[in-house]
């Protein structure tokens, strides 16, 4: 890193990371949405922090799918944080290997929506 900052320690690098995510979901917002001002609600409505405390708690299932898929996700980071790809595919059997790859293939075809082209290819 820079010699001249301090080491941030582990508060700081998860607040940094925590930033980071939140970063990146605004952004695929703006991405995602269909024109300025429908991208500009959205932002809104995710910001609205007075809507937090008159809201009620109860999710939906899509929403507790939402936070799981997430958590996973961080947890699955946090796990494979040092270690490399090919060292964690390189233990799996061949024939798995060969299904999960076509688990995700089928994933991404059956996905819903109109295109399954990766998002900047959009552009």
């Amino acid at each position: 890193m820079r010699p001249w900052l301090p080491s941030p320690g582990w508060i700081g690098r998860g607040l940094g990371r925590l930033l980071t995510f939140a970063a990146i979901v605004m952004t695929w917002v703006w991405f995602r949405a269909a024109d300025v001002e429908s991208a500009w609600q959205s932002t809104v409505q995710m910001l609205a922090v007075h809507r937090w405390w008159n809201a009620d708690w109860a999710l939906s299932g899509a929403q507790q799918l939402a936070l799981w898929s997430i958590a996973l996700l961080v947890l699955g980071q946090w796990w494979c944080q040092r270690r490399t790809l090919p060292e964690l595919l390189g233990r799996l059997p061949a024939p798995l290997l060969g299904v999960l790859l076509g688990l995700l293939a089928a994933l991404i075809v059956l996905s819903p929506g109109e295109s399954h082209a990766f998002i900047y290819f959009q552009f």
